[in-house]
């Protein structure tokens, strides 16, 4: 199976703002956001393949502009919910809470949920999808969740996981055979 996750484009909001579950739409650019990532899986025979989504508008605006093919979406795919902080800029939210958060992947933001958390629920749909036998798999979803595919794949420990760059509309590939990973590549 190939799987190649792909990271939302830009979006629709100021610099600063924590947003994660918020459905922020994609940026005026998205026309051009979308046809620079249709252009990074032109050499994808996307016949046979399967189209995963986060429920979250920004990826399912690209989810349909990339494919003709049904869009599965699966919530377990949405960014990290920042509960409390959702739309609050980074300089508002209280210095000893961020910091306790950003040092221990089991802390959630207030009314939120934690990365441990989110990691949870993605290795949950990541096991699903390994036992499907899909020959091909388009994921578009959101850097936190490829960061925590990545890493269960490579074997990484998940406080080490936000090392990795995940930029807007930028693909990452990985091929599966029997629970046998190979991550062909990163943030391309």
């Amino acid at each position: 199976m190939d799987i190649y996750l792909i990271s939302h484009t830009s979006i629709d909001i100021e610099p600063g703002i924590c947003y994660g579950h918020s459905d922020i739409d994609v940026a005026d650019s998205f026309a051009n956001d979308a046809e620079e990532v249709r252009q990074k899986l032109s050499g994808i025979d996307k016949k046979n393949t399967v189209v995963y989504s986060s429920p979250l508008k920004r990826c399912r605006r690209l989810a349909s502009a990339l494919t003709g093919h049904t869009v599965h979406t699966d919530f377990r795919l949405q960014e990290l919910n920042f509960g409390d902080w959702e739309l609050k800029r980074w300089s508002e939210i209280p210095e000893r809470l961020l910091k306790k958060w950003s040092k221990d992947i089991r802390v959630p933001c207030p009314g939120g949920e934690s990365y441990l958390e989110l990691n949870s629920r993605v290795i949950d749909w990541w096991r699903e999808l390994m036992k499907t036998g899909h020959e091909s798999v388009l994921v578009i979803t959101h850097a936190g969740v490829i960061q925590s595919v990545v890493s269960h794949v490579l074997g990484i420990p998940l406080v080490k996981s936000s090392l990795l760059v995940i930029d807007w509309g930028h693909l990452s590939a990985i091929s599966a055979n029997s629970n046998n990973y190979v991550v062909k590549f990163v943030n391309r």
